[in-house]
Formats: C-alpha cells, structure tokens, sequence
C-alpha cells in the first residue's frame, strides 16, 4: 500500500467530505463553489474524488468534468479515482477517463478529465455535456486562470493558448455546472 494511504485523511479533506456530505443532504444548499488552496504535495488530487464520491452517492451530481491545465496531469487525475486504495476508504466505484474533443467524452465512466486546451478548442461539445448532466465541475491550478473582468472585448483575437481564452471557454461551463470544486496549489 502507498505509504500516503495508511494515514487518515488530512484536515482539509476531511472539511472538504464532511462539506460535501452536508451538501448531499441538502443541509448546504447554497453553496455552489468551492475553493480549496493546497500547499504542493498536499493532497490536492484527492479532494475531486472524496466530492465526487460523497455527491454521487447522495444523487446531488451525475458527473465530473475535471479540468488541467496540462496534458499530463490527465492521466494523474484518472489515477486518483482508480487508486484501489482511496477506493476502498472513500468506499466509491466511480471512475473518470482522460479525454479528447471527441462526443461523449464520459463514455458511460462517471466522467472525464480534459485540458483548458482542449476546452477553449470545443467549448460547445464540453457545454453540452455539463448542461446534459448535474455536473461537479473541477478546475485545477486555477490560479493560471486570469480574471474574467480583465478581460477587453476591443483587443486583438488572443492565441488558442492564451490564458485570457481559456477563461472565455470556461465562463459558460462555470455557470452551467451544479456545483464548481475549483483548486489551487500555490
């Protein structure tokens, strides 16, 4: 067993599982965001799986659309639902998969882990599907995300990569979402 799995979980997950729990029965029904600033190493990776767990058994959410910015922390991010381990002391059987711009992302998983690229690329098709399902959004290193209010109409069209964009393709899908797990790692 990883050595990271025999503690208990740390203080900020259990407020995060115990917040969710009480949004699952309905105890907290006004909140709709979530903001979770971890120190590095903290166990940032984990607060996506312990909301998705507690919301999907309590029926408050159907899916989980989690948002990286790099390619690289997909396949992170799928392993944390898979970690047998976290399955077994969370008690959950959900799983996501890392996915392209392609329809039905989720594939019949309880949902999908994709890029700020790749949403500022098909911001539609990623729309659809959060307005399809009662979805927790997650949007990991938000802090790459620069404010929607610095935001100028009048400037020239920015680069597909521009953080600027990704804050437009996301915009809707942050309204849409039920519930917004957004996270930070400085």
């Amino acid at each position: 067993m990883h050595p990271s799995h025999q503690r208990p979980l740390r203080a900020h997950q259990r407020a995060l599982a115990n917040l969710a729990a009480a949004i699952g029965r309905g105890e907290a029904s006004g909140v709709t965001d979530i903001l979770a600033a971890v120190t590095p190493g903290g166990g940032k990776s984990l607060l996506p799986v312990i909301a998705a767990a507690r919301l999907i058994e309590a029926g408050t959410i159907e899916r989980i659309c989690w948002v990286v910015p790099r390619d690289s922390l997909r396949l992170q991010a799928e392993e944390a639902f898979a970690d047998p381990a976290w399955r077994t002391a969370l008690n959950h059987c959900s799983a996501l998969r890392a996915a392209d711009n392609e329809p039905d992302p989720s594939r019949g998983l309880a949902g999908y882990i994709t890029t700020y690229q790749a949403i500022a690329a098909a911001p539609e098709l990623h729309l659809s599907e959060i307005r399809r399902h009662r979805t927790l959004l997650v949007v990991d290193e938000v802090h790459h995300l620069p404010s929607l209010a610095e935001y100028e109409p009048t400037t020239a069209a920015y680069a597909a990569e521009d953080g600027s964009a990704w804050s437009r393709a996301l915009l809707p899908l942050l309204e849409s979402a039920t519930l917004r797990l957004l996270l930070s790692g400085t």
